[in-house]
């Protein structure tokens, strides 16, 4: 029996990512295997409407103030402070037509790949709330909403999701249906019905009055917020357990990333507007002496990022008062911890830009839709 080239690229892929990195990401990894063209260079959307102020970073460089009719494009971080939200119209390439508010206190990546000819975008959520009314354009596209476990996924709908300080996280589906997957299973969530999560738990029903639903969001988060208020440590210690795992690696790792001959020359091509060809055997060289690297620091960024964009929110509950001199875990009390976090903040915010950076470069330089790395820059989009 004759094994096809494609069959051994994608065995080739499966067994790195079992390899390299941790399972969830390799679960991820494995099922994108189909992946097509980022579609990098088209928009996904545009910010429609802006109140208060938006931060807008793209390939790792702020995007200096952001106005109503930017187009945005995959990869777009997006982010909004506690009086702040946004509107996004959603362009056609993404398979949907429909807008995308994003509330106050909400991080989110932007993404989309195009999956067997069909658009694939997804939504990453990391910290705060977003609510979408989408109506399916054409073909078979999915709009996903990842928040780390679960992913939910529509076709045309109208539905919210949040997240909590608690690590508590809230779906409503108003209208249409939702499917939630997670850990490989799939079940639907219905028009009018409501679900919540807690750090570690299954998924519950939420009862509500039905005629105040569009408040349930707002009410839930009031509810979360004051509870983590009233009660900070057990969740802070679980994510400055994360947090101290990785960020010293990753710290030392992007350093290394920031120096290396091959990033520095991406950036500058990418400063200066040229384009190699990704089939110029320099750039296959280049590509394969800096894949290592991107590797390592996905095993980290894969379990960090999130923890740290909603460590950012937790550290100002507890930076003063009552509990910032009670101890998360033996010898390290609250205060301790806010001093690292606030000493080590700007240089992690400048590596978590570094990395996604030069994913970014690598993938404009990769045409192969079933290279490692490539992606690791989607977002594994099955």
């Amino acid at each position: 029996m004759k094994v096809r080239p494609v069959a051994l690229r994608r065995f080739a892929i499966v067994f790195l990512a079992a390899v390299y990195l941790p399972a969830a990401v390799a679960a991820t990894t494995a099922a994108s295997l189909a992946l097509g063209s980022s579609a990098a260079a088209s928009p996904i959307g545009a910010l429609d409407y802006i109140k208060g102020t938006v931060s807008l970073v793209r390939q790792g460089e702020a995007v200096p103030s952001p106005s109503p009719g930017d187009p945005l494009y995959d990869g777009d971080l997006l982010t909004t402070d506690a009086s702040s939200s946004v509107s996004i119209a959603m362009d056609p390439s993404s398979g949907f037509g429909g807008t995308i508010v994003i509330n106050p206190g909400t991080t989110f990546y932007l993404k989309r790949a195009i999956v067997e000819d069909q658009p694939k975008t997804r939504l990453d959520l990391m910290t705060g709330s977003l609510s979408a009314k989408v109506s399916k354009i054409a073909g078979t596209p999915t709009l996903g909403v990842l928040t780390g476990q679960s992913i939910f996924g529509v076709r045309g709908t109208e539905f919210e999701v949040a997240l909590s300080l608690n690590a508590s996280l809230l779906a409503i589906c108003e209208e249409g249906q939702v499917a939630v997957s997670t850990d490989g299973s799939e079940s639907p969530l219905p028009a009018g019905q409501a679900i919540q999560q807690t750090s570690g738990a299954s998924f519950t029903p939420v009862s509500f009055d039905p005629t105040s639903i569009r408040d349930l969001r707002g009410r839930w988060l009031d509810d979360e917020g004051a509870a983590f208020r009233n009660a900070p440590i057990k969740a802070l210690s679980v994510f400055e357990g994360i947090y101290t795992e990785h960020a010293g690696a990753i710290l030392r790792e992007t350093r290394a990333l920031a120096l290396d001959p091959v990033f520095r020359k991406w950036v500058e091509e990418k400063q200066n507007g040229v384009m190699p060809d990704p089939l110029d055997p320099t750039v296959l060289r280049e590509k394969k002496e800096i894949a290592p690297e991107l590797i390592s620091l996905a095993k980290h960024f894969a379990v960090f990022e999130r923890v740290w964009w909603r460590l950012r929110d937790m550290v100002e509950v507890v930076r003063s008062g009552e509990f910032s001199r009670m101890e998360i875990r033996k010898g390290l009390s609250v205060q301790d911890f806010v001093r690292t976090f606030d000493r080590e903040s700007h240089d992690l915010e400048r590596a978590i830009f570094a990395y996604r950076q030069a994913l970014a470069l690598y993938g404009e330089r990769s045409p192969d839709s079933e290279d490692l790395i490539m992606m690791l820059a989607t977002g594994g989009m099955d």
